[in-house]
Formats: structure tokens, C-alpha cells, sequence
């Protein structure tokens, strides 16, 4: 004849321990510069798509708003020193090899530059 012996089992005892979640509301500059970090990896990414898409959307749609309602003078020429200073440095940061915090900064400073200038240019002129 066998024989089962019963272990004794302590009662499960939940523990609780109380996790605290540290919610932290980062700043608008934080959470830019952590996705200009995020976006190493895309390097090649930011040195193509400013390089694309500045000559080639933004910036004869500036230039075609300034001639035509405009005109050329110091407005134009302000606007071009400007946008192509900007274009070159974006294209010289990310040949140099900067970081993407650079790149990226000087991508959408180009590309407001692109989009407000004209603007502004039109509401003073016209």
C-alpha cells in the first residue's frame, strides 16, 4: 500500500508592492532635440531630403510668389541671400558630417525661411 503524504503549503501571499511611475512632461525643445538624436540613424535620410526638397518645392514657389506679386529688388535679393545661406549651410553641416541636431535645425529653418518670407514680403508689398 502507498502512501501520500501532504505537503504543507504555506497560503499564497500576495506581495504588493506599489511601483511609482515617474511621468515626466518634457518640454517641447526636449522632446525636439531627443528626436533629432532618434533620427542618427537616418543620417543619410536628412542629407537627401533637404537637398530634394528645397530647390525642388519650396523654393520656386517663394521665388515664383516674390517675381510675380513682388517683383525683384531688395525684397528678392534678401530673400535669396537668405534662402540660399541656408541651403548651402544644411548641405555644408551635413557633408561635415554634423550631428542631426544641426541638419535637421538647419533644414526647417530653411524651410520656414522659405515659407514665411514670402509672406511677410507679400503682406507689406501687396
Amino acid at each position: 500500500m502507498t502512501t501520500i503524504t501532504a505537503n504543507n503549503h504555506k497560503p499564497f501571499q500576495q506581495t504588493t508592492t506599489a511601483t511609482k511611475q515617474v511621468v515626466t512632461n518634457k518640454g517641447l525643445v526636449q522632446r525636439y532635440l531627443s528626436f533629432c538624436d532618434d533620427q542618427m540613424k537616418n543620417r543619410m535620410t536628412w542629407f537627401l531630403f533637404p537637398a530634394l526638397i528645397l530647390p525642388c518645392l519650396f523654393m520656386p514657389l517663394a521665388i515664383f510668389a516674390l517675381l510675380n506679386f513682388a517683383g525683384t529688388g531688395t525684397l528678392f535679393s534678401m530673400y535669396l541671400m537668405g534662402g540660399m545661406s541656408l541651403f548651402i549651410a544644411g548641405l555644408v553641416a551635413n557633408v561635415g558630417n554634423m550631428t542631426t541636431r544641426v541638419t535637421i535645425s538647419l533644414f526647417f529653418a530653411a524651410a520656414i525661411w522659405n515659407i514665411v518670407f514670402p509672406l511677410i514680403s507679400l503682406l507689406i508689398v501687396g
